[in-house]
């Protein structure tokens, strides 16, 4: 009876740590599943926090550009346009950069245009052909600042 008893005992024992096991086995891929979880989320989290810089870094180019674009258009002289409408080049052709890393599409067209037309008015030998490009990238820089600031803050 006694040799019983153990028996009895030592096979509850055997079934309770198995059990045990079964739920640990069961468990241990529900925590790496979380652990998978929560690093796809900070990574995600990581990349709308670059993805937010880069549409925050295409905005301040939009200013820039259009700083810089303004100046051409109230230059006194063709050197003066041409000076100023590389540096709008270069700040729309930044803007363009950064729009694209951070997925606004019409940001990077508009800011493109830009760029074209900041290229033209710093090339030309003509005046009047000059103040007119040096016109209309100051219209499109005002677009620009427009569609990046709406870029910036949708996403």
């Amino acid at each position: 009876m006694k040799n019983l008893l153990i028996l009895i005992c030592l096979f509850a024992a055997i079934g309770c740590n198995s059990e045990n096991k079964e739920i640990k086995r069961q468990a241990a891929p529900q925590h790496e599943k979380a652990k998978l979880i929560s690093m796809k989320s900070i990574k995600d989290n990581a990349n709308e926090t670059l993805r937010k810089s880069d549409c925050s870094k295409s905005a301040e180019a939009a200013e820039n550009a259009y700083k810089a674009a303004n100046k051409a258009l109230h230059a006194e002289s063709l050197d003066n346009i041409q000076e100023n409408s590389k540096n709008a080049m270069q700040a729309f052709g930044e803007a363009r950069k950064y729009a694209a890393k951070c997925g606004c599409t019409r940001t990077n067209e508009v800011a493109d245009n830009g760029f074209m037309l900041s290229k033209n008015a710093s090339q030309t030998e003509n005046l009047r052909d000059a103040l007119n490009y040096a016109q209309e990238a100051s219209k499109v820089a005002h677009v620009l600042l427009a569609v990046s600031d709406s870029c910036s803050y949708d996403d």
